[in-house]
């Protein structure tokens, strides 16, 4: 018989940023996975306050997504990256250098 388990933003945060990069996705699933991201950290913030390894998964896995040629894909990261500030502030400054600024 299945063990029934709870799953919680901070394991559906772990799960999409598995592979560790965007880059090793096809487009289509890297939006996927980072409009997932972007919906549950809108909804949890406190999940990337509880936890700083956790913040710091996101961040790397939406940078990567920032060098995507994918212009949604970019997009989305952009999205993921937004919702991390709105939960974090600007201690996420530092982690943010070396963008390309529009």
């Amino acid at each position: 018989m299945a063990v029934n388990r709870l799953v919680g933003p901070s394991s559906v945060l772990q799960a999409a940023c598995r592979k560790g990069s965007v880059t090793d996705l096809q487009p289509k699933q890297a939006v996927g996975r980072l409009c997932l991201l972007s919906k549950v950290l809108n909804k949890a913030h406190q999940v990337l306050q509880a936890s700083s390894s956790l913040a710091q998964l996101v961040i790397k896995f939406a940078l990567t997504g920032l060098k995507h040629s994918n212009n949604d894909v970019r997009m989305q990261s952009y999205h993921v990256l937004l919702e991390v500030y709105r939960a974090l502030g600007a201690s996420i400054k530092p982690q943010l250098t070396g963008l390309r600024q529009t």
